[in-house]
């Protein structure tokens, strides 16, 4: 451990010096929770030590690799409590993805896509061809599958003239307080102005950009579908397919188009 004083000179920061497949397998007990899966742990191993290896300078700035947090991943300490994953990060020690070239993917992975993931060209502005949209319908059943919230008309008014300057006054149509997507859009569109959804999702904080709204008297609900950017590894769609007894090359194909195993 590296006690790091800070700039401001009434701070610091520590730094953990962590032998890499102890890390790995940190970060899968502290992102993956307590699934015990073996092909889904095989699976989740793969993806955060693809992760670290691609990303071994986001915080060289600062002093060390990566951070504890969902910036980076989230590793709360050494696997403690399931032997299991151990054995996952063993089995799969070394490997990673990479494209036809041989260079490590830039890999992420979210909680339950709804049943369809985003392309990262419409969340970080980037296309990455092994990063496209499939359709999933194995997270489909899973806890974090649907949701709902419900704000104030008023208050969803004020926003839309906050945002897109739009005029929101009685007897104004029903499609400012309907939306709704069969498969994944990009934006909220009303007279020709456009709202990011991705922005829609942080300012109000959902769970996802997959949702519809409707009214109800002087209220909007929001009905989603899914937890998380949706980019990449659906970890719920992964878990369902792990269940089934598709194996850990096959799920990550089918989240990473066209991408390859290779041990490092």
């Amino acid at each position: 451990l590296i006690v790091k004083e800070n700039a401001d000179g009434k701070s610091f920061t520590l730094i953990n010096l962590v032998n890499s497949e102890k890390y790995i397998a940190g970060v899968i007990e502290s992102e993956a929770g307590e699934n015990t899966s073996p092909e889904f742990l095989k699976v989740q191993a793969v993806i955060a030590r693809t992760f670290i290896f691609s990303h071994l300078d986001r915080h060289e700035k600062q002093g060390f690799s990566v951070c504890a947090t969902v910036h980076c991943q989230v590793y709360h300490a050494r696997s403690r409590f399931n032997d299991q994953i151990q054995m996952a990060a063993l089995a799969t020690e070394g490997l990673v993805l990479v494209d036809k070239s041989g260079k490590i993917l830039t890999v992420a992975y979210h909680s339950n896509c709804g049943g369809q993931t985003v392309c990262a060209s419409e969340v970080w502005t980037k296309k990455l061809s092994y990063l496209q949209s499939v359709s999933d319908s194995f997270c489909s059943r899973s806890g974090h599958a649907l949701w709902e919230k419900t704000i104030d008309r008023s208050e969803w008014n004020k926003y839309l003239w906050r945002k897109i300057k739009c005029p929101v006054e009685a007897g104004l149509p029903d499609s400012l307080y309907t939306f709704s997507q069969s498969s994944r859009k990009n934006s909220f569109v009303f007279e020709g102005n456009e709202l990011a959804l991705k922005d829609i999702r942080s300012d109000w904080k959902l769970n996802s950009t997959f949702f519809s709204i409707e009214p109800l008297n002087n209220q909007i609900i929001f009905k989603g579908r899914g937890y998380g950017h949706g980019v990449g590894l659906c970890q719920e769609g992964a878990m369902q397919m792990a269940a089934e007894g598709i194996k850990m090359e096959e799920i990550l194909s089918f989240y990473f188009i066209g991408s390859i195993l290779k041990r490092r």
